[in-house]
């Protein structure tokens, strides 16, 4: 995730192949639409909920910077929910599986950063690729870790790599239709 968030922090120019016809729509609202002002959530640091200027909705993106979510809408953004949402306990705008709206962009430009690293640097990960040694290994978030040697929750997996002779083999990455970009579990 940490590499998703620096290639954002860092990118000044999208790719025409990521910038669609399908979530145009959702950059014109991030570019056009949005506050200089940003909520970040007490309960997941890193987390920011971008109010729109129509009191519409909220973009929830991991970046705090107004300006970098509105030039990188399509992928910056996580997705919406709501403005009229409930809050938590922490007065936080409550993601839920009926509010959450994902942002289909995002989910590919995620999917394309771990298919690119993954194994590259995850020690976790390559401790995985060498106690299984053959088969395919699940790659999942960190919101809720699995106990060593069990298989995390459907949701919580990105997808799947094939691991060879104890080592990840790069260009085998498949994503996991099941996982859930959105928190509501947490």
């Amino acid at each position: 995730m940490r590499g998703i968030i620096n290639h954002l922090s860092k990118t000044s120019l999208i790719s025409s192949r990521v910038v669609g016809n399908v979530h145009l729509n959702l950059l014109v609202l991030g570019r056009s639409m949005m506050t200089k002002t940003f909520i970040e959530d007490k309960n997941y640091k890193g987390l920011y909920y971008h109010p729109t200027i129509d009191s519409t909705n909220y973009l929830v993106s991991f970046l705090s910077n107004n300006d970098k979510v509105n030039k990188h809408a399509d992928i910056a953004v996580i997705g919406r929910i709501p403005f009229d949402s409930e809050v938590d306990d922490n007065n936080n705008p409550k993601i839920t599986i009926q509010n959450f709206i994902e942002n289909k962009k995002f989910t590919q430009f995620l999917h394309q950063v771990i298919a690119e690293n993954v194994g590259d640097s995850d020690a976790q990960l390559q401790a995985l690729a060498k106690y299984y040694q053959n088969g395919w290994l699940h790659v999942a978030d960190a919101r809720d870790p699995a106990v060593w040697g069990r298989i995390p929750y459907p949701e919580d997996i990105f997808g799947m790599v094939q691991v060879k002779d104890g080592q990840i083999i790069q260009g085998t990455y498949q994503p996991m239709p099941t996982h859930l970009s959105h928190f509501s579990n947490y």
